[in-house]
């Protein structure tokens, strides 16, 4: 069919019974009358409506509750009004105002840690490969964040510089083995005071020092060193062990040299004292009789001598020698004994 009749419809034109979709400026009309009570847009306000206060009070409920935010148990929210600071939130369920107020969340309880490796100078002008590590954790969160533009950088190149002071001002000995604890505390103390000049609101809580290597161009001469060193100290230990195992028995032997001549003394002066009580008690005797107590006291004498030696008894009168063997006797006697024991 021809579509230019006077009785026909163009197929592209829309009727008013077209159960087609609205057009928008009919949305917005029927939108709006609902709002302002039937009038049109940019009519006056003299129909009865609800007005602007729908978009209104949505809009501030949605506000409102943008500012609702929570703190975990290990953060701390610090707050700024207008860009500055005003105040520091506790862990919980809080709220700012948005677009005046800004939180910024920091972390208050993780162990924050770094790891620096670098050639230093000894104060021998020795050059040592020395790595140190260190931890922090945040401490005042405000000073953490204001008083520094890069607080962990900040807190890294501190340990670097403190690191360089005290290796400078300690010997290439104290570094390798004997000083090593005492390095780590001078280090962690330099560091501490540097970070407070800083006001960085971090605290240290552990500096580790690991072990300090030679260059790989003087390696060799470093462990030849290093193995001299524990060479003397080895012999060091050694001596002391054996001066600890001598001293005390030489001091126990002394003693018991001096008991023993302590001992001596004491029985040489009592015999001493008894010979001279036994003199004494002679002396009156060889007054009265000379001759008779000279001749008891060469008896006397005599026995104790023959007492101890072989004796053989002859007869002076007679023509012929007669031996009595006594020593042989005797001698017999003494092996029969020791053979019963």
């Amino acid at each position: 069919m021809p579509w230019n009749k006077p009785d026909d419809k163009d197929p592209w034109s829309h009727s008013p019974k077209n159960d087609g979709p609205p057009e928008l400026d009919k949305l917005i009309s029927q939108y709006w009358r609902k709002l302002t009570g039937g009038g049109k847009p940019g009519a006056g306000r003299g129909n009865k409506g609800l007005g602007p206060w729908p978009f209104i009070i949505v809009a501030i409920v949605i506000w409102a509750l943008n500012g609702i935010y929570t703190v975990k148990e290990q953060e701390r929210a610090v707050i700024l009004r207008f860009g500055a600071f005003d105040r520091i939130e506790m862990p919980g369920l809080h709220w700012l105002p948005p677009g005046i107020d800004r939180k910024i969340l920091v972390d208050v309880t993780s162990i924050r840690s770094h790891q620096i490796h670098g050639e230093m100078l000894t104060k021998g002008e020795n050059i040592v490969l020395v790595d140190v590590g260190v931890q922090y954790r945040v401490e005042d969160p405000e000073a953490y964040i204001f008083s520094l533009t890069d607080p962990d950088l900040t807190v890294k190149s501190a340990t670097e510089a403190a690191l360089r002071q005290v290796i400078g001002d300690s010997s290439l000995d104290d570094i390798l083995a004997a000083g090593k604890a005492e390095i780590r505390r001078r280090v962690e103390e330099e560091l501490r005071q540097i970070l407070e000049a800083y006001k960085a609101g971090v605290r240290v809580t552990q500096v580790t020092l690991g072990d300090a290597r030679p260059p790989h161009e003087v390696k060799a001469a470093f462990d030849d060193a290093i193995k001299a060193r524990e060479d003397k100290e080895r012999y060091k230990n050694e001596a002391e062990a054996y001066a600890n195992k001598v001293v005390p028995a030489a001091e126990g032997e002394a003693k018991r040299l001096v008991e023993e001549a302590r001992g001596y003394k004491e029985r040489v002066v009592a015999e001493a004292k008894g010979q001279v009580a036994t003199f004494n008690k002679l002396l009156p005797e060889y007054r009265m009789a000379p001759e008779v107590t000279k001749r008891r006291l060469y008896l006397e004498t005599m026995e104790r001598i023959l007492a101890n030696n072989p004796k053989i008894i002859i007869d002076k009168e007679s023509g012929t020698l007669n031996v009595l063997p006594l020593d042989q006797w005797l001698r017999g006697q003494r092996q029969q004994q020791e053979a019963k024991q």
